[in-house]
C-alpha cells in the first residue's frame, strides 16, 4: 500500500499527488492555488459579514 494519493485541487482541479497524512488531506496543488483560495475565503467571509446572517445588510 503506497503512502501517495492523487487528490484533485479545490482551485484548479488539476489532479496532483499528496502524501498520505493523517487528518485533513490538502486540497491545493500548489502555492499560486492556496493564495488563489485564501483570497475566495476572504472574500467570502467579507461579503457575510457585511451582509449579516440573512443576506440583508446590517441594521443601524
Amino acid at each position: 500500500m503506497s503512502d501517495v494519493r492523487i487528490r484533485v485541487c479545490s482551485v484548479c482541479g488539476e489532479n496532483f499527488e499528496a502524501p498520505r497524512t493523517i487528518g485533513r488531506p490538502p486540497e491545493k496543488c500548489g502555492p499560486a492555488c492556496r493564495q488563489e483560495a485564501a483570497r475566495r475565503h476572504q472574500r467570502a467571509y467579507r461579503l457575510r459579514h457585511q451582509l449579516g446572517a440573512h443576506g440583508t445588510t446590517a441594521a443601524a
